[in-house]
């Protein structure tokens, strides 16, 4: 199925484009760090090295975060407050259910 919007149009040149080594090294570690935070997040500040649970455990909380927020840029909804809150209810929930069910 293709995409004909302006969006689906953008996320193929962008796939297209060449990256320099510098700017996937970048990138590379800026992901690194982002799902390190997110460990951290689900690990709790003390563990320093989160087993295969945790980090999948970060990896869907991260993903479930990014996809709400690309959606919400999408529908032009990225700054609200009602967002914010709703995003911030997710997390809490999630967290609160792995504590739980853990």
């Amino acid at each position: 199925m293709e995409d004909g919007s302006l969006h689906g149009r953008a996320s193929r040149a962008n796939a297209e484009t060449p990256i320099s080594a510098a700017t996937r090294a970048a990138h590379d570690q800026f992901e690194a760090e982002y799902l390190r935070r997110y460990e951290i997040l689900v690990s709790g500040v003390g563990s320093k090295h989160p087993d295969a649970a945790e980090q999948a455990a970060a990896q869907v909380l991260s993903a479930a975060v990014a996809g709400a927020i690309h959606d919400a840029a999408r529908r032009g909804s990225l700054l609200t407050c009602t967002l914010k809150q709703e995003i911030i209810l997710l997390v809490r929930a999630y967290l609160r259910e792995r504590r739980r069910s853990g």
